[in-house]
């Protein structure tokens, strides 16, 4: 992406969330509204039916709207103008909306404002068409009916689930923190309870870690980590002194360290760490002195260092500077670090490539030995990469990493189009696309029936076959009931009650009765004898 687009974005980003908290978008909000709750005062508005006309003249401005800011004002100003019986019916028509933030920024407003008027139908339209939005309605639904938002959360599975729970804490959180901490003792379920928990520890930090022996261990570690973060926050060099005495020292001080807000404070809580412990965490705190700008200066000055703790931290955070400011860094790295240059100079010289490759090149001749030699291996890395990058469309990506042998990560798989998906599918089973298998999985979980649909139109390799019964599972995790009706779909054999045995187990640790009842549905016979004998086993003794 350009930079002037980028810039437009965060333009449009910045705008919008102006705009959703003024009082034009929210139809005058009632006096006392805080940052987080959504004003009533729509749901207080009469119903009225969705005139055709006046949406198709809405939607007609934004799409008149010229360019991408001026698009993305018309779609939230869309949103504002909504009416309550017109939230569904607008819904069903997003995707009449340019294919930019305006869409996607018009679907967030608009489902704030219908959570305000009907929580539960919007409650209910994002758990079949927008899942990632599922955490805020049912977090300002909980403001409002904590019952009501609880019932509908007890009904969502899988990712959905997880994210409603975490809404459901991080509300509780805000309104009633003996019962937050209750409910998160209670659940049993994965979750995400880190908001939530860095809410309470906002409120009151002291009572957080005086209440937190009440959760299981892990929740518990989570707990104090975030109150003691809280604590530093207004007295680092206190918080760091209690937390070197307790008896879990290490995750506190780990979190201290990765949290720090200054680079000086990152290194007092890495030197506070015993010396074999301090070894096993110098990759943690390059990854924070990664995002400093002063991070080199830092290395240079900081005392209690060993050579190689150095040379590790060079490594990653002279990358990271020179990818930003090539020259200069390398200049620095030269000036300051000449003894360590072998740490630097590879990892460098790939970076500088990355920003003009001549002037790498150029720079790297210059170096003296060792260095020369370590920065033309980052050059040759560098040279490796740059066919995948330069690569028109995703698939060629893809294939131009196969070709230089380099492993493809899930993100590759989210810029893939269906066609495209399907393509790479056929051709990572034939063997053409190696060091792929992380794409695959990531197609598996975020397009399911594209991955169902790929099987059942093309004959499955051996090895893809015997892969069936867990891919069946993971799909099970989010959508049983789909799922189960493609396990059913596949041919008789090992594989399909291998399948049914995988979407019953997983089935069951989501709804037991619902579960038993797909069972009971099954003709008789080896799916049936595998997906009870599944449900015994998660039953237990």
């Amino acid at each position: 992406m350009n930079t002037g687009l980028q810039r437009l974005l965060l333009t449009a980003t910045c705008f919008a969330a102006g705009w959703l908290g003024t009082s034009a978008f929210w139809k005058e909000p009632p006096p006392g509204v805080t940052d987080r709750t959504i004003p009533l005062a729509a749901a207080t508005a009469a119903t009225s039916a969705p005139s055709a006309s006046r949406l198709d003249a809405l939607f007609a401005t934004v799409s008149r709207a010229s360019g991408p800011g001026a698009q993305v004002r018309a779609a939230l100003e869309l949103a504002a103008a909504l009416e309550p019986g017109e939230f569904e019916t607008a819904m069903s028509r997003a995707l009449e909306l340019p294919a930019n933030s305006a869409m996607t920024l018009f679907t967030s407003a608009a489902v704030l404002r219908w959570t305000a008027a009907d929580p539960a139908a919007a409650a209910r339209w994002c758990s079949g068409n927008a899942g990632n939005l599922v955490h805020d309605v049912v977090r300002l639904w909980t403001e409002r009916d904590p019952g009501a938002a609880r019932a509908f959360m007890d009904s969502l599975a899988g990712e959905k689930g997880r994210s409603a729970r975490a809404g459901y804490a991080e509300a509780l959180a805000d309104t009633d923190p003996s019962a937050a901490l209750e409910f998160l003792r209670r659940e049993s379920r994965d979750g995400e309870p880190r908001a939530a928990l860095a809410r309470l520890a906002q409120r009151d930090p002291a009572w957080l870690l005086e209440n937190a022996e009440a959760l299981p261990a892990s929740r518990r570690s989570d707990a104090r980590g975030a109150a003691v973060r809280v604590m530093a926050q207004r007295d680092f060099a206190g918080a760091l002194a209690w937390s070197a005495q307790q008896p879990d020292r290490e995750a506190l001080v780990q979190g201290l360290m990765k949290n720090a807000a200054s680079t000086e404070q990152a290194l007092a809580a890495f030197h506070s760490m015993p010396g074999a412990w301090r070894e096993a965490k110098v990759w943690e705190l390059g990854s924070f002195l990664e995002r400093q700008d002063d991070a080199l200066a830092a290395l240079r000055d900081a005392p209690g260092l060993t050579p190689e703790m150095r040379g590790h931290l060079l490594n990653s955070v002279g990358y990271a500077a020179a990818r930003s400011d090539p020259a200069g860094t390398a200049a620095r790295l030269q000036e300051w670090f000449p003894e360590q240059a072998a740490a630097w100079a590879g990892r460098a010289a790939s970076a500088w490539h990355e920003q003009d490759p001549a002037a790498a090149r150029a720079w790297v001749e210059r170096l003296p030995e060792p260095a020369r030699t370590a920065a033309q291996k980052g050059l040759e890395q560098a040279e490796k990469f740059a066919a995948p990058a330069a690569a028109a469309t995703p698939l060629e990506r893809l294939q131009a990493k196969a070709a230089a042998g380099i492993y493809s990560g899930s993100e590759d798989a989210l810029n893939l189009s269906p066609e495209e998906r399907a393509r790479f599918l056929s051709q990572s089973a034939q063997g053409e696309l190696p060091q792929a298998s992380t794409v695959i999985r990531a197609i598996q979980s975020e397009w399911p029936e594209d991955y169902a649909r790929w099987i059942a139109a093309e004959p499955a390799e051996e090895s893809t076959r015997d892969k069936l019964p867990e891919f069946a599972g993971a799909w099970a995790g989010e959508a049983p009931d789909a799922a189960a009706a493609w396990v059913q779909s596949l041919p008789a054999g090992e594989v399909r009650s291998a399948a049914a045995a995988q979407v019953a187990g997983q089935w069951s640790a989501l709804d037991p009765g619902a579960a038993q009842r797909w069972v009971d549905s099954l003709p008789a016979g080896g799916d049936r004898e595998a997906a009870q004998a599944a449900l015994a086993a998660q039953a237990g003794p």
